[in-house]
This record gives C-alpha cells, sequence and structure tokens, in this order.
C-alpha cells in the first residue's frame, strides 16, 4: 500500500479500521488460532518449497520466492503490535486564544488516541473537563474549550487512552512553547535583524556591546556572524534566532553572554544547513526555553542551541539552567565539544543524532535527564565528569558507535546504556553512587540488541552493577557475562529495581 493513502488526506474512519483489524491480526489469540487451523498446511507447502534448490525469501537476503517462517510471522506481529502500543510523541500547547489547545502528533502514533479529560483548576480547586475526544493520526488536532475562556480556570494536565490498549497516559500542558509558529520567522518582521546587527564585509556586528532581542529572528545564507567577547545578548519573550549562516562566538579572554533573563525566559538559536564551521568560545548560555513550530511539515527543534546539518566547535562554555528538552542538539553535523560545563539542565545536556565528534574535558551536573544521548552517531567521550545525573550518564542507541575514556560519575541512575544495535566499548570508568553502572538491551524492535564492552573499571555503592537481556552483549574485562535480566525498560525507565531478579557485585 502507498503510505501517502494513509498519511495525506487521511480518512480518519478508515484508519481508526485499519488500526482494530491490524490490532486484531497481531493479537496472540488471533496468531494461535490461525496457526492452529492452518500450521500444518503451511508445513507441507514449505515442505515442497524447500525441496526446490531456489532462492527464497528471507529478512536478511532479500526478496527471493516466499517461504513461511514462523520467527518472521511472530516477529512482525511484535512489531505491529509495539507500534500501536506504544505512548508515541504527543505535545500539548495552548494557542494565543486561551480556550484553544492544539495537539501536536510530533512523532508518527500510529495508535489511535483520546482526550478523556482535561485537568484544571481555579481558585475554588481541581477541574475535570470530560470530553472523549478521538485526536488526528499524523497531523495536528484542535480542542476548543470555551467554558475556561471566562472563568479564570487554568490547566495542567491533558488524560488520554490508547485505543488499543485501552492504557491511560497524562501528559503535561506545555506552556514554554506555546505561542510559537515556525512559519512566521521568514516573514517581514523576523527578516529584520538589521535592528540588532550592521553589516560589514559579509559579517554581521551587534550595534550595541549589550543587546536585547525580544522578537524572533531569521538570518538568510551569506553572512557570518560575530559576537566579540564580553558581549551579551538577552534574549526575552521567548525570542529565537534561526540562521542559515554560521556565527563565530566570543574570544579567549572574556566571557561573552547568550541569555534570557530570570523573570523572561529566552528561546535560543538554530545554526542550519551550511558547510562553514560555527566557533563558540568562553561563552555562557543560560535561562533558555527552546522552540517548537506548530506546522507539521518543520522539523521540531528540541534544543535551546542548535546545529542542523553543519559543523560546530564549542571550546570552555558554560550552559547553565536551560528548561528546553535538550540544552545541545545536533542533527547530522561534525562537532567539538570542549571543556565545556552543564549544570542546572531541566531534560538532557547534549542529545547528538546521527552525526559525527567527539566530547571532552567537560563537566555535567544536575541534569534532570541524560546528559548525553547518542542516536545512530560515531563519536569520542573522555575526561569528563557527571554528578548528579537523573536518568542516563551516557545513553547510546540506534547503531551508534561510541568510545568512552576516562570518566567518572557520582550520585546518578544509569552510568553507560548500549541498546538498539550500537557498540559501546569503555576504558578507565570510576562510578559512585551511580544505581546501575552497565547496561545493554534492545529498546526498539526495528533494531538488534546491544553491544558493551567494559574494560578497566571501579564501581561503588551501586544497587546492580550489570542489567542486560537476553540477545545483548556485556563484556567486563574480557569476560562475557551470563546473566539476563527481563524487564530492563520498567527497572531503567520506571526505576522499578524490585524487578531486578539477580544482584551482582
Amino acid at each position: 500500500m502507498d503510505k501517502r493513502f494513509l498519511f495525506y488526506k487521511l480518512n480518519q474512519n478508515f484508519y481508526d479500521l485499519y488500526v482494530e483489524k491490524l490490532s486484531e491480526i497481531s493479537s496472540s489469540e488471533f496468531i494461535e488460532n490461525f496457526l492452529s487451523k492452518n500450521l500444518k498446511k503451511i508445513n507441507k507447502i514449505n515442505s515442497h518449497i524447500y525441496s526446490d534448490s531456489i532462492w527464497f525469501h528471507d529478512q536478511a537476503s532479500g526478496m527471493g520466492l516466499y517461504y513461511f517462517s514462523l520467527d518472521d510471522f511472530y516477529y512482525q506481529a511484535r512489531n505491529i503490535a509495539d507500534k500501536l502500543n506504544k505512548k508515541g510523541g504527543i505535545q500539548i500547547l495552548q494557542t494565543s486564544d486561551k480556550s484553544e489547545f492544539l495537539i501536536k502528533d510530533y512523532y508518527k502514533n500510529y495508535a489511535s488516541f483520546k482526550i478523556d479529560k482535561f485537568i484544571c483548576k481555579n481558585s475554588e480547586g481541581k477541574i475535570e473537563i470530560i470530553l472523549n475526544k478521538t485526536l488526528n493520526n499524523f497531523e495536528n488536532t484542535i480542542i476548543n474549550i470555551p467554558e475556561i475562556k471566562n472563568k479564570n480556570i487554568k490547566c495542567q494536565y491533558v488524560q488520554l487512552t490508547n485505543k488499543n490498549n485501552k492504557n491511560s497516559v497524562f501528559k503535561k500542558i506545555d506552556y514554554i512553547n506555546s505561542y510559537y509558529k515556525y512559519d512566521n520567522f521568514k516573514n517581514e518582521e523576523s527578516l529584520k535583524y538589521s535592528k540588532y546587527f550592521y553589516e560589514n564585509n559579509q559579517k554581521l556586528f551587534l550595534i550595541r556591546d549589550e543587546t536585547i532581542i525580544n522578537q524572533n529572528l531569521y538570518i538568510p545564507k551569506g553572512f557570518e556572524i560575530v559576537i566579540k567577547e564580553k558581549q551579551k545578548i538577552f534574549l526575552i519573550n521567548n525570542a529565537f534566532i534561526i540562521s542559515d549562516s554560521p556565527w563565530i562566538i566570543g574570544g579567549e579572554n572574556f566571557e561573552t553572554l547568550i541569555s534570557g533573563k530570570k523573570d523572561n525566559l529566552g528561546g535560543g538559536i538554530l545554526i542550519k544547513d551550511n558547510k562553514k564551521i560555527t566557533i563558540i568560545k568562553n561563552t555562557k548560555f543560560s535561562h533558555l526555553t527552546g522552540f517548537y513550530p506548530n506546522t507539521p511539515s518543520e522539523f521540531i527543534i528540541l534544543g535551546s542551541i542548535n546545529f542542523h546539518e553543519t559543523n560546530v566547535k564549542i571550546n570552555n562554555s558554560k550552559f547553565e539552567n536551560i528548561y528546553s528538552e535538550d540544552a545541545v542538539n545536533i542533527f547530522r553535523s561534525e562537532f567539538e565539544i570542549n571543556k565545556n560545563n552543564y549544570k542546572n539542565i531541566n531534560s538532557d545536556a547534549i542529545d547528538v543524532d546521527f552525526s559525527k565528534g567527539k566530547i571532552s574535558s567537560s563537566h555535567f551536573e544536575n541534569v534532570k535527564n541524560d546528559a548525553i544521548d547518542f542516536s545512530g552517531s560515531n563519536a569520542i567521550v573522555k575526561d569528563s565528569v557527571f554528578k548528579n545525573v537523573n536518568d542516563k550518564v551516557i545513553s547510546v542507541g540506534e547503531k551508534s558507535k561510541i568510545e568512552v575514556f576516562k570518566i567518572n560519575a557520582k550520585n546518578s541512575h544509569v552510568g553507560i546504556v548500549s541498546k538498539d544495535g550500537s557498540f559501546v566499548i569503555t576504558n578507565d570508568v570510576e562510578f559512585d553512587g551511580v544505581k546501575i553502572p552497565f547496561a545493554a538491551y534492545q529498546k526498539k524492535k526495528e533494531y538488534d540488541h546491544g553491544t558493551l564492552i567494559v574494560k578497566n573499571y571501579n564501581v561503588k555503592n551501586f544497587h546492580t552493577k550489570w542489567l542486560k537481556d537476553k540477545g545483548s552483549t556485556v563484556t567486563a574485562n574480557k569476560k562475557s557475562l551470563d546473566i539476563n535480566t527481563k524487564e530492563i525498560l520498567s527497572i531503567i525507565n520506571d526505576k522499578k529495581f524490585h524487578l531486578i531478579n539477580t544482584k551482582n557485585d
């Protein structure tokens, strides 16, 4: 089936029925019934096919004459069920009309979700607004709640139910990123960067050493933006800058500042789509919230400082009090990060997707999610310190290849994770108070299991030293571990330590 049949001008009623039938044929009851009725006949057909010396279809070799495989059959059933049952990426925003909410489907949700209710409050206490509204798949949904407009009601959470597995989830309404629209960046107002910069020989310089920017700006290709040492940019009113030109920020002697204000947060910066290098030195970034577009056609900007298909070097810089999904987001780029400090980060400190580079001599403290998160990347992490990381110190996924040398972590949840076809090698690691120092597993069924090689490690004050699932590999000082743990995702993601069946030391 052509995917455009489902993803463009979607008939939601048809899609709901389609999902219902997918759920039915991937259920254990249907599979058991189907095999009990047909397996003998299938095996008989297979025996005739196998007796001939011809090329048959399997997952590895590609297309040929189809040969029924029970392993393939079960794999595809699990794959369908996993897609229908996953929580998905749903973001809930309030528009400029205080009674209107935008429900963004910013990752493909194959399952159908419905909103059960908005959970709100006013001066008298908690209020629940019952809706029973089905969300659109692969596009945004607008919800109007006119009764909240004139009753001084503040909504905080939304309860949603996956119509396939009946599981309920709660999503917090994202007021921080509620008032942005990416397509406004290229309008006449956003192009007025000359209010803040002057041009000299295709370079843009700040007009004032201390500059307050209170609006979104778009800077086109053809420039180099130069922010000199000691200069300050205050981004207020969630102002965000998107630049198709590279930046040169800071110098060796005096600190440069790019920040929101404590009582008036800034958005951040995206530097994208150019091969010239951005260089950042001795710069402090703080009180930034990131940016989300409201149009499904544009990519989502998850970080406060973002690099998209470009090259970047960040040296001797600070990231503090950052409230976006990532403090730094790097996508399909080459990077060098050296002697940086990340402190009081509300989610991930560094998120690297499909990129290549090195992180060295950096310090991470009070990070609420992952300190470093790799997907589909090749990189080295070395000579770095981590303290109070609420999730993973280094998370490696989606067929990444990462080398980790000489790191130290204290009082964190998980140390180094290799998952989903990734290969991670570590040497000279010290952990103190990291509850799960090492783990390897498969999270996404479309990828293989993880591989983790650990050399020269010293860990203490842990809950359990290793976690791995059956298909993953953990090798410690040339010895392969054979202890497998079920329900790893619940242990790591939900911190359900009681599910660990074996402690190790």
